[in-house]
């Protein structure tokens, strides 16, 4: 089974030009969203706190995910999305502090409920006030399963520390994470072979991605799409990894390029369709750098 964390979730209110929509959000039931849209079972796990929490889980339960709700205090945060056709403006806030209580009453209901294979992915930012070693904890207690770390900052250089085998920066990351700009693909290439992590999906945007993995530097363009918004496009590209098959490097990186771009089709943090995704797949050519 495939488990899709979030510590810090969000209510994902996003404003278009010609629409206004409400979303559960937070990176890890963007995943579940996906994979549920592909038709593959899978559980979010999440913090809610407060009214917006409450309002969370009925959105969820809406949109068809299997949320477990594990409810701490405060109120769960309101992430304004603005997208002007071309662009996304983010306004996030900060959420709820981090409770203690919560936090050992999500690692129980882990070590009652994961079997070994399982799938668990460790997603987004961590609440307010919270260890930053949070998820290098989780991943150490739960390393005869299959984490993805898909976090940025200090949770993410704390969390190589429990060596994950899969990490899915975006530029942006990856620069903090090597503590320069990374401007060609050069630069690129050079700094996802310094991280001693098994295999790094460096999610591009328009420019598509790039695949660290033991047999090499794999690159992959975007497909040209009719864009709609880019929330949740690189959790798309994270519940491809927690799905797919990781041997094959080349098809690996075709179906998260695929999911991402076929996320960007869709308004706010509408998942993408199996359709849209394995027609997009046809389009990709993967090549080694």
């Amino acid at each position: 089974m495939i488990y899709a964390l979030t510590l810090n979730p969000a209510l994902d209110r996003s404003i278009a030009p010609d629409a206004e929509r409400m979303d559960p959000g937070g990176k890890g039931l963007n995943v579940a969203k996906t994979l549920s849209s592909f038709h593959i079972p899978a559980v979010a796990v999440a913090f809610t706190a407060g009214e917006t929490g409450q309002l969370l889980c009925h959105l969820a339960r809406e949109a068809g995910i299997n949320l477990h709700s594990i409810p701490t205090a405060g109120q769960t945060r309101v992430n304004l999305k603005l997208f002007d056709g071309k662009a996304v403006t983010e306004h996030n806030q900060a959420g709820p502090d981090f409770d203690a209580a919560a936090f050992e009453a999500l690692l129980l209901w882990l070590k009652a409920t994961l079997k070994p294979g399982d799938t668990l992915a460790l997603c987004g930012s961590l609440p307010p006030k919270a260890p930053i070693n949070c998820y290098a904890l989780i991943a150490n207690t739960f390393a005869n399963c299959r984490i993805i770390i898909d976090t940025s900052g200090p949770a993410l250089r704390a969390a190589l520390c429990a060596k994950p085998k899969v990490i899915k920066p975006n530029l942006a990351e990856l620069q903090t994470l090597v503590g320069h700009s990374l401007p060609d693909d050069t630069s690129r290439v050079e700094a996802l072979r310094s991280l001693a992590v098994e295999r790094v999906l460096l999610s591009l945007g328009a420019e598509g991605a790039m695949l660290s993995a033991p047999d090499g530097v794999w690159y992959a363009p975007a497909p040209k799409v009719p864009v709609r918004g880019t929330v949740g496009a690189g959790d798309a590209m994270t519940a491809v990894l927690c799905h797919y098959p990781l041997d094959n490097s080349a098809a690996l990186l075709r179906a998260c390029v695929a999911a991402g771009s076929a996320a960007a089709m869709q308004p706010g943090s509408v998942p993408p369709t199996r359709q849209d995704w394995e027609a997009l797949m046809r389009k990709i050519v993967p090549i080694r750098r």
